[in-house]
């Protein structure tokens, strides 16, 4: 099972929110075609001191996941996840 999540194919595959493909290893030579893992994903400033990630999960339900950071002296530390209910 690890072998399976733990490649590049297999991130790629969660980070999209598809679970990967169980039935072939990481070294098949069939030709996938490419995707971009962050097109669902934006970021903006919300403020001077944070910052917000928002990961599209379902765009017909309307489901994200966003990250917001607070700036912390000169650099930012991770104070919320918000999930869809």
């Amino acid at each position: 099972m690890i072998d399976v999540y733990v490649t590049p194919a297999g991130i790629i595959e969660l980070m999209k929110g598809e679970s990967p493909d169980t039935e072939s290893t990481g070294g098949s030579t069939e030709k996938r075609t490419p995707s971009e893992p962050f097109a669902n994903v934006y970021m903006s400033y919300e403020s001077f001191s944070k910052f917000s990630v928002t990961i599209k999960l379902n765009t017909e339900l309307a489901e994200e996941v966003k990250f917001n950071l607070r700036r912390k002296g000169i650099g930012w530390k991770l104070t919320e996840i918000l999930f869809p209910l």
